[in-house]
């Protein structure tokens, strides 16, 4: 290699002939493997250019260059090899094409929105800085559709964005959400293009994939995310793409058992917004997925060294007190003991459900009862006004009529009468136990049942309409103040529930009795 070397460089100074390296180039073709094969390759990297380029000499080197290429075409090579003569083809005869791609036009709006979240935020040190970009990006014109549409397609760019800074977009996400509803719609893009690379084992999306797992613990962290979202998305990366086989095992053609990226993809949520679980119920619906997630780790067959620690290190961050499962029938037994709890507790809700839905329709056939009595009195009470409308008025016409004898008499019954109205819970008609004439009786007992009760309806005082104005005002904050209680209360335990509906069921019975 060292004297082809120096017997190219003196033909380029033309000290030797080309017809020098021709003659070795010859030679190698003649026999052409391996020590040859990496000679030729030699030569043409040191003057194949400048043969090339010689007027004397282009059209032998072409030949040459065509007989090389059809020996390398017709003979079965190692990949390297390959690629040594292809390289060195290539450096004789560059491609035609430019290597300068030409950017990309864009309006002046938008590659200022790009300078903005790509070099402005990729130079930010602290949330100041990241306060100054949302500052611009707020004053650009949101009433234009395009520019929103720019906006939230470069915050959905996460492989673009440096890593360390994914914190500060996930800021700029909220800040704007604020005042733009672009939040639900960043969400859901980048939850998708997350289900589309777990869908599918391309390698050049593991780096944008594991920026958006960063990505999104960050939204969690900033009140953009529930929980739900969260556990949704870990269940997803350990199970899209799985087959149970017949012995119990798991079979993936984008998840093989060697491959141990998703571990990586679980630990970087978890690392990012596993520490803000701090609710119970939060805990131990992580603690429910960590036996889940312990199970697919002991069905990889090995797992490397450095995904090992990150696995300790996460454990030790999230749930330092939880031991780690160590084979797979323990973890199966964990999971079957899970399973099983969670349809007893789901089976006892839908008893206790049943039976409250029970305490509830007994408790309304009995008001539908209570209201059928009352209903029957005042239709009983109707049909009386009904049939004696006509005998009010002649009544009423003979009391004006009567005596002073007669009005005494019957001014002291209307006084015994006003004494049984006020006995009365509803307002209901009692006959008259007095004695007199049958033509008083009917008369003052038929005056009792709706000429009184009609003079009060329209003889009201100033201090009975004030007291219907602050009964209303009463009512109406009692109102106000109960659907207040309704938005802010949770569902009260099912027990607790049937236990009142319970106590509250004879009292319903003596009311109605």
């Amino acid at each position: 290699l060292k004297n082809i070397h120096y017997l190219a460089e003196l033909t380029k100074f033309r000290v030797a002939n080309p017809k020098v390296v021709f003659a070795c180039w010859d030679k190698c073709l003649k026999s052409f493997q391996n020590h040859s094969i990496r000679v030729a390759c030699h030569l043409l990297d040191k003057c194949g250019r400048w043969l090339y380029v010689n007027t004397s000499t282009r059209l032998r080197c072409k030949s040459f260059l065509e007989r090389m290429m059809m020996l390398a075409k017709n003979k079965v090579f190692e990949q390297d090899k390959r690629d040594l003569i292809e390289n060195a083809y290539h450096q004789c005869l560059p491609s035609q094409k430019s290597a300068i791609i030409e950017p990309k036009k864009r309006p002046p709006l938008q590659m200022y929105i790009r300078s903005l979240l790509r070099d402005d935020l990729s130079r930010c040190t602290s949330s100041r800085d990241a306060a100054l970009i949302l500052k611009r990006l707020r004053k650009l014109p949101w009433d234009s559709l395009q520019c929103r549409e720019w906006v939230v397609k470069a915050l959905c760019n996460v492989g673009r964005i440096k890593f360390d800074k994914l914190s500060y977009l996930a800021f700029l996400v909220a800040g704007l959400s604020k005042y733009h509803n672009i939040g639900v719609t960043v969400v859901d893009s980048v939850l998708e293009e997350l289900r589309f690379g777990l869908e599918r084992r391309d390698y050049t999306l593991h780096q944008t994939q594991l920026a958006i797992c960063k990505f999104i613990g960050e939204l969690y962290s900033y009140h953009m995310l529930d929980q739900q979202p969260i556990f949704d998305t870990l269940y997803s990366i350990i199970t899209v793409g799985h087959v149970a086989t017949e012995k119990g095992g798991l079979k993936s053609k984008v998840d093989p058992p060697t491959d141990s990226f998703r571990v990586r993809l679980v630990c970087m949520v978890l690392e990012t917004c596993g520490i803000y679980f701090e609710d119970k119920s939060e805990k131990k619906r992580l603690k429910r997925f960590l036996i889940y997630f312990q199970r697919y780790l002991l069905l990889k067959q090995f797992i490397p060294v450095d995904v090992e620690f990150v696995l300790a290190d996460l454990f030790d961050k999230i749930c330092p007190k939880m031991k780690r499962l160590s084979n797979l029938e323990e973890a199966e037994n964990k999971i079957q003991q899970l399973e099983k709890r969670s349809r007893n507790s789901k089976r006892d809700k839908l008893l206790r459900l049943d039976q409250i839905q029970q305490i509830h329709d007994d408790h309304d056939e009995l008001d539908d009862d209570d209201d059928r009595a009352v209903n029957g009195d005042e239709d009983a009470h109707v049909d009386g006004e009904d049939d004696g409308g006509d005998g009010f008025e002649a009544g009423e016409m003979k009391l004006r009529r009567r005596s002073s004898s007669d009005n005494a008499q019957l001014n002291t019954e209307d006084q015994h009468g006003e004494h049984q109205h006020g006995e009365q819970q509803h307002g209901e008609q009692q006959p008259n136990q007095g004695g007199g004439g049958g033509v008083v009786v009917d008369m003052t007992s038929f005056d009792d049942g709706f000429g009184f009760s009609r003079r009060k309806k329209l003889r009201t005082t100033k201090e009975d309409e004030d007291f219907l104005s602050e009964m209303d005002k009463m009512m109406q904050t009692d109102h106000e103040a109960r659907k207040m209680e309704q938005r802010v209360s949770t569902i009260p335990d099912p027990e607790a529930l049937m236990l009142k509906l319970q106590q509250s069921k004879p009292q319903s019975h003596s009311q109605s009795h």
